[in-house]
């Protein structure tokens, strides 16, 4: 195995680059050309200092699709010089508003620099001081800035946003200090690991993709997991970014992680691991990371190391939640008992709390609902023959969860999806998962899909939808009751 193959890189500097966002950039208020010279004054900058600009220009080109630019763009010197000068905007028939953008071309640089080079430059002695026209006072509270702001040290940082009297610098700078700053803070963030067990078939991909709210992880009717995949929380991510382990020990990253590219490595022989991280929606990281692994199923006749490796992950790696998921339409196998068994010995000597989820409960006909609650009493029973006191067990239902929330956002469905759709609604109009969860009282409203006060209609397919009516259903899947488990600290 090679050495380091879970370890956590969340302070890899390729992630820092990752995680940076044009999203609220003060450029955007500008028009076309102005961005499209901003991205090249940047990029210029960036080339003179830095060899490796095969990671800038992936980078490059993210940003240059968040400020809607043209990536071909014909880089020119004048385009450094431009922001020399402020910028000129018209806000209405009597009134011009001028920004000066030197100071985040300056900041940005550096950072970026300091990213890609092995060497960094002596920032007092960075030329573009000079090519921007940046008076001495103002290089140095730069350079002073810039110090604080990578060095986490936020009182005197913030003592010198308070001193700007330009409305616009003071943005710049407060834009930068918030991206910086909350990377600095994130990587120090506590960590809660969990992971997603389960025999072949169970739901864990599809699981893990309802919290996403996304389809990235692959998801099949047979066994697809084939690595070890982790996905660690960040709440301010609005895409998927991540990285891939080699056999030889090399990382391979990617700024835009979906699942042609996850089933492309998933794939790949000589891919050992894959590390995501994204915005799981139900799940905060103010105070803590929840990182999550997606485990191989126990039980692949096809591929007998899926056993192993599975087992063997939550063996010998720090794991404080394992949540369990049973298939409702194969309860009391032999390969189930088996692998309670084994989690239960694992889970004993590394002191990990585990969760038993009862997934695809809307396997049942509308006329089966009184046979749900025998059910969950045989799985029951059988949690607590194998030595578990007092089990917590949810039923739910992952993919009524995401094809839920695939409709509240407006997303397009596929044929398969659409059959299934009016089926999942009236099935959790009228089921409640929170009724039978065993040991738990667990919500069934949402931090993140809000009632709306005045409702409105969704047309799905022609047909009208009660927007609440839609997230009381959503509730009602038993999502939320399980992602309110997952992010209890380890020992709360």
């Amino acid at each position: 195995m090679v050495e380091g193959l879970y370890s956590n890189d969340i302070k890899d500097k390729e992630y820092e680059l990752l995680r940076y966002s044009f999203d609220n950039h003060p450029i955007l208020a500008e028009n076309v050309n102005e961005r499209e010279r901003y991205l090249s004054a940047l990029t210029q900058i960036i080339y003179s200092y830095s060899d490796d600009r095969m990671r800038w220009d992936f980078k490059r080109s993210e940003f240059a699709e968040t400020l809607e630019v043209n990536i071909e763009y014909s880089m020119s010197s004048a385009d450094i010089i431009r922001f020399s000068k402020p910028v000129k905007r018209k806000i209405s028939f009597w009134r011009k508003e001028k920004t000066l953008y030197s100071y985040i071309l300056i900041l940005e640089s550096l950072y970026f620099i300091r990213l890609l080079s092995a060497k960094i430059p002596d920032i007092h002695c960075f030329k573009e001081f000079k090519i921007l026209k940046i008076k001495e006072k103002y290089v140095r509270l730069l350079c002073d800035y810039f110090s604080f702001v990578i060095d986490n040290n936020y009182e005197s940082a913030r003592q010198i946003i308070e001193s700007v009297n330009d409305k616009s610098i003071r943005k710049q700078f407060v834009y930068f200090y918030d991206i910086v700053f909350w990377n600095n803070c994130y990587t120090e963030l506590p960590i809660t690991n969990v992971a997603v067990c389960a025999t072949m078939s169970a739901g864990k991909s599809t699981f893990i993709n309802a919290m996403l709210g996304m389809d990235c992880i692959p998801a099949r009717n047979e066994a697809c997991t084939d690595k070890i995949t982790i996905i660690r929380d960040n709440d301010r991510l609005k895409k998927i970014i991540g990285s891939c382990v080699k056999a030889d020990g090399t990382k391979i990253y990617s700024n835009r992680v979906d699942r042609r590219l996850l089933d492309e490595w998933n794939d790949n022989q000589n891919v050992l691991a894959t590390r995501l991280e994204a915005d799981f929606e139900e799940i905060g990281c103010e105070n803590r990371i929840t990182v999550i692994a997606d485990t191989p199923g126990t039980n692949n006749s096809g591929n007998v190391a899926h056993h192993g490796k599975t087992l063997g992950y939550i063996e010998y790696n720090k794991i404080d939640v394992i949540v369990l998921l049973f298939n409702s339409e194969y309860i009391g196998t032999n390969d189930s008992d088996i692998l309670l068994k084994e989690v239960k010995s694992i889970a004993d000597k590394n002191g990990a709390r585990v969760v038993f989820g009862l997934n695809k409960i809307d396997c049942f006909d509308d006329n089966e609902l009184l046979s749900i609650d025998s059910m969950i009493k045989s799985l029951h029973d059988e949690i607590i023959a194998a030595g578990y006191p007092s089990p917590i067990i949810i039923p739910f239902s992952a993919n009524a969860a995401r094809i839920f929330k695939l409709v509240l956002k407006g997303k397009q469905l596929t044929k398969k999806e659409m059959r299934e759709f009016d089926l999942l609604y009236q099935f959790f109009t009228d089921f409640n998962s929170s009724e039978h969860m065993i040991n738990f009282v667990g919500k069934n409203n949402s931090d993140y899909y809000k009632y709306s006060e005045t409702d409105r209609v969704l047309n799905v397919f022609g047909a009208d939808y009660s927007y609440n009516s839609l997230i009381s259903a959503l509730g009602n899947t038993g999502i939320f009751s399980l992602e309110e488990i997952i992010q209890k600290q380890p020992n709360g």
